[in-house]
């Protein structure tokens, strides 16, 4: 994991926007002298331009950079003010979509970004320290807004002793504001000074990155220094729950339970009721319809004696009409537990 240490105090005089101290706990201050890349000279182009294509169809569209060296300038007078960043800009975008199968069309310009500015940069270096113990910096340019949302441009110098002294930097990515840069060059090794500086101390509880994340929505809050997918450098502050979170959880899985049982002993009572409903209509349906059958089959023009073998005697009178009222000693003949009724197939069902 890379560690990310912000320069503490810039030089002084005609190298202040190119020039960075950074203190280091372990290896006392290093001193980074980028003036050679960014200051203007004769041998040297005044202004860099980083072209990234794109194809979109039916279109073709190309996001051009233009980064000043410092002392230069890009602004063209003969070019209409809207068409370009105002001046005394550092770093600006421009977006330019072409109709590739209309080569006589002219060229339209989508977007001008101003991303930094000389006057309001104020240029911030932070020393990045990797896995094998090289030393390289990143610094951000300020200044840029564009529809009310701030722009910035953040270069992350490479440590490369056998390049040459007229390396550009190559484009990365674009994120909420934030265009990065990759510069490989000799004079971005560092030099080291003897005298350590005391290490700095961070207050309890405090965040370990130098910028907050933006929320989305918050044009007026500081551009990230990373995508969200980036590889090495993509770390964020780990945040633990506390006790109270943990209590208020707790809560909230008790009361689902108690609502689930609540639920569930409701459910068992209906569908009991349910079901003894069911059971007790579906027994009396049983035993008129056995009764039913019985009488479909009888001739209706036979006696009661006639049916003898298929009749128990109390049955018979009512057939031939007579229903006495059985006595007190007569009680045994109907017995409660329905025994003596097997005679009649399907009877009493």
């Amino acid at each position: 994991m890379a560690l990310m240490v912000r320069s503490s105090r810039f030089s002084l005089g005609n190298d202040s926007l190119c020039a960075f101290d950074v203190p280091s706990e372990k290896h006392g201050e290093f001193h980074f002298n980028l003036c050679p890349l960014w200051s203007a000279r004769e041998k040297e182009k005044k202004v860099i331009t980083v072209i990234i294509d794109e194809d979109t169809p039916p279109t073709h569209t190309q996001y051009v950079y233009k980064i000043a060296r410092i002392g230069a300038t890009f602004w063209d007078t003969t070019f209409p003010a809207e068409l370009q960043c105002p001046e005394g800009s550092w770093v600006c975008l421009t977006v330019i979509n072409t109709r590739p199968d209309h080569p006589s069309e002219p060229q339209r310009i989508l977007q001008v970004v101003p991303v930094a500015n000389f006057a309001e940069s104020k240029p911030i270096g932070a020393l990045q320290v990797g896995a094998d113990n090289r030393h390289d910096i990143k610094v951000a340019l300020h200044g840029g807004k564009y529809q009310a949302k701030k722009h910035k441009a953040l270069f992350k110098f490479k440590c490369d002793p056998k390049s040459n002294e007229n390396t550009e930097p190559e484009y990365l990515w674009n994120f909420n504001g934030t265009h990065a840069f990759s510069w490989k060059s000799k004079y971005a090794c560092p030099s080291m000074q003897a005298t350590p500086v005391p290490p700095t101390k961070t207050p309890p509880g405090a965040p370990g990155r130098p910028t907050p994340k933006p929320t989305p929505g918050d044009r007026d809050s500081e551009p990230p220094d990373k995508p969200p997918t980036e590889g090495e450098e993509d770390w964020e502050p780990v945040t633990t729950p506390g006790p109270g979170r943990l209590h208020g959880s707790r809560l909230n899985v008790l009361g689902v339970l108690v609502f689930l049982v609540l639920v569930g002993l409701v459910l068992r009572r209906l569908f009991r009721s349910t079901s003894s409903s069911t059971s007790s209509n579906f027994l009396r349906f049983r035993s008129a319809l056995g009764k039913a059958r019985m009488l479909l089959i009888l001739p209706a023009k036979k006696s009661a004696s006639e049916y003898q073998p298929i009749l128990v005697e109390e049955e018979m009178d009512v057939l031939d009409g007579h229903r006495p009222s059985p006595s007190a000693s007569d009680q045994s003949r109907y017995p409660l537990n329905g025994k003596g009724r097997g005679r009649v197939p399907n009877y009493g069902l």
